[in-house]
């Protein structure tokens, strides 16, 4: 490789130190510059967006790392089975909501990026080629290991994710209550296989629990029952 990487543009955000991002990011903006503005013709067709940005304040010399913001004790990983910012060639990728275009400047949320961050590209974001909704991974820090502020974050945003503007809807927030206590009770992380739901009804709540859990009735995790009995949901994991 004989060309160096060209920032297109860069992050207006609010937070200027790694530690005050919040878990999942937030809202920002990004500015593009100004002889890469062709390059955004048609970017409104698109609802998310993958932006790549160039982590300037990451330590490249770093090869393992833990999650020190998750927790102090978890042991340290291969960078590369991680998504830490430190790594030999600190690019980030990440998912984001187009929230407007206001010519050069791009509004979007979730980001997790410094402002200042440069940005080296952006891509449109292709639903049936970039989500892979079966995908499974074994967290470092155990979900029942999470506080409640570090918890909570991260499934709102698998809400966001899977389910867009119903994410706030009363029903699939009281399936996140609900799922936190099953999370602390069983010890289990929500897509863990060996949990398993059945509920009555086919609605929003159907739809927090896919996207809490990973779960599908192909897998046999999710049994919906039809019946004119009270709205209920049942989560088992193995006997119990």
């Amino acid at each position: 490789m004989n060309q160096e990487l060209v920032p297109i543009g860069r992050v207006h955000a609010p937070w200027q130190a790694t530690k005050s991002i919040p878990i999942g990011g937030g809202p920002a903006s990004i500015e593009i510059h100004q002889e890469f503005e062709p390059a955004l013709h048609g970017i409104e067709r698109a609802s998310h967006i993958v932006v790549i940005a160039y982590l300037h304040q990451a330590d490249r010399q770093v090869l393992q790392a833990s999650p020190r913001k998750l927790s102090c004790e978890a042991p340290a990983c291969g960078v590369f089975a991680t998504r830490s910012p430190a790594r030999p060639n600190p690019l980030s990728v990440t998912m984001v909501e187009l929230v407007k275009r206001d010519e050069r400047t791009l509004h979007v949320t979730p980001l997790d990026l410094l402002d200042g961050t440069p940005v080296v590209d952006i891509k449109a974001y292709s639903p049936g080629w970039d989500g892979v909704f079966a995908a499974r991974t074994i967290r470092r820090v155990a979900s029942n290991q999470l506080s409640d502020s570090h918890l909570i974050p991260i499934l709102q945003r698998d809400l966001r994710n899977h389910i867009g503007q119903y994410a706030t809807a009363k029903q699939s927030q009281a399936v996140l209550s609900a799922m936190v206590r099953v999370i602390r009770l069983f010890d289990v992380d929500p897509r863990d296989p060996n949990l398993r739901m059945d509920t009555n009804g086919c609605d929003t709540v159907i739809d927090a629990l896919m996207g809490l859990t990973g779960a599908t009735f192909a897998s046999g995790r999710l049994v919906v029952h039809s019946d004119n009995a009270p709205r209920r949901v049942r989560f088992l994991l193995g006997d119990r």
